[in-house]
């Protein structure tokens, strides 16, 4: 039987296996996870190619939280870093996944060049040879004649006639034979500067730093790379800016979502405490019922407030300007709950209630505003957008396939239901077309 056990173990799934031994270890305490962070490096040991291969294409389509969970486990316990390099059972596998996601990325459509110039090097080009024209009609040339010699000089593939037909032509033209040959070197050399000068200005930023790197000692090799990745990060950003009004809203609805559901309770809650702060200026034993107030009351005001402090302080003031009525904000709320706190620890400690009475006013203004904000919320909310389609058919339009959509919205943290999560990208984009109208 055990050789049996031992033989199902063998044949399991690796995927499945890194996936448990990912869970495993993350749940378990340093001391006690050692069998398993040796089982975990025993696997990763024991890959072959193939199998790492396949194990990194079914990873690449995992959510990127857990492949993040999964990334963080195998640095932690199976990679390090040694003089020769990366190092570790976990080492190749780490270096596939990131060729595999950095793929994911470069298959993204190309947004353009690096600081959309104004011109192209043949627009440059044009504008040169037009000045250039110019200039040899008055240093002069038959106007005809210089406009040709402009255009010719300057093509950014190299001029089709040599400075000698040039010579020929302007002895045809009637200049002595012994200024021509100087007259078409001059215009050569000024033609070929222009047309250098048109290329450079028409040069997409990316190779120019490309080749400012090589020029400062960097190896081809290194500035490649580096250029690799400016170009994908310039595409990452590209899709990132058409999901970003989706990812936007739907940070607006979590904060609202959290106000709507907290503000309630706050309310309530610091309600409450104001009228026992009041009460206490009265009170014969001020001490003992701070005391109390202290390790019951507050305490779970402060959690209640800082439960519904949202994460971003940029989107809050989206979703404030959306909800004018509303007043105040859960960050003031915390840091006005936090003195009163101290307040109410300062009197239970035996200190004066001189100051109980402000600071009861102080929570009702808390009360009051997270009273607001509840109303406000609950109005005129209607039907709500899906932020995952808008960001869907968003970024169906900027050219994006099925497979680049779900991969865009996961790392956004937009979710849409369906069978896999390219379906569900495409069924989603088709679906808003359809019910709008729009091809």
């Amino acid at each position: 039987m055990a050789i049996r056990d031992s033989h199902k173990r063998s044949r399991r799934d690796p995927f499945d296996q890194l996936r448990a031994l990912t869970r495993d270890v993350s749940g378990l305490e340093r001391e006690r996870s050692t069998s398993r962070t040796d089982e975990l490096s025993s696997l990763l040991d024991g890959l072959s190619q193939r199998e790492r291969a396949q194990l990194v294409a079914r990873m690449v389509r995992l959510p990127r939280a857990e492949q993040a969970q999964i990334h963080q486990v195998v640095v932690r316990h199976a990679y390090w870093l040694s003089s020769d390099g990366a190092a570790g059972p976990g080492a190749p596998l780490l270096q596939e996944l990131r060729e595999a996601l950095n793929a994911q990325v470069d298959s993204l459509p190309d947004p353009g060049p690096t600081g959309l110039p104004s011109r192209t090097a043949e627009e440059w080009r044009a504008s040169h040879a037009s000045h250039l024209a110019a200039v040899l009609v008055q240093c002069g040339w038959p106007e005809e004649l210089g406009r040709a010699a402009a255009e010719d000089l300057t093509r950014l593939e190299g001029p089709a006639r040599s400075i000698e037909q040039w010579t020929k032509e302007l002895v045809t033209a009637g200049v002595a034979a012994e200024n021509a040959a100087a007259a078409a070197q001059g215009a050569h050399d000024l033609g070929r500067f222009y047309a250098e000068l048109a290329q450079e200005s028409g040069r997409d930023l990316d190779d120019v730093m490309r080749d400012d790197l090589i020029k400062s000692g960097m190896s081809p090799e290194a500035a490649d790379a580096l250029n690799a990745d400016w170009r994908r990060n310039r595409k990452w950003l590209a899709a990132s800016d058409a999901a970003l009004p989706a990812k936007l809203l739907a940070d607006r609805r979590t904060v609202e979502a959290a106000l709507r559901k907290k503000c309630p309770n706050i309310a309530r809650q610091a309600e409450a405490i104001a009228t026992a702060l009041a009460a206490l200026a009265v009170r014969t034993a001020p001490d003992r019922v701070a005391a109390g107030l202290r390790d019951g009351g507050m305490g779970k005001l402060i959690a209640a407030i800082s439960a519904a402090v949202p994460e971003s302080p940029t989107v809050f003031e989206i979703v404030q300007k959306g909800h004018p009525s509303a007043k105040g904000s859960p960050y003031q709320w915390y840091e006005a709950a936090s003195a009163m706190d101290e307040l109410v620890n300062a009197i239970a400690e035996g200190g004066t209630v001189d100051r109980a009475l402000a600071a009861a006013r102080a929570v009702k203004v808390i009360a009051d505003e997270a009273r607001t904000w509840a109303e406000a919320l609950n109005r005129g909310r209607g039907r709500p957008r899906k932020p995952s389609v808008d960001a869907a058919v968003a970024l169906r339009a900027n050219g994006l396939k099925p497979a680049q959509m779900a991969m865009v919205l996961d790392r956004h943290g937009l979710k849409l239901d369906g069978y896999t999560p390219a379906e569900a990208a495409r069924q989603a984009a088709k679906t808003r077309r359809r019910r709008t109208g729009t091809k």
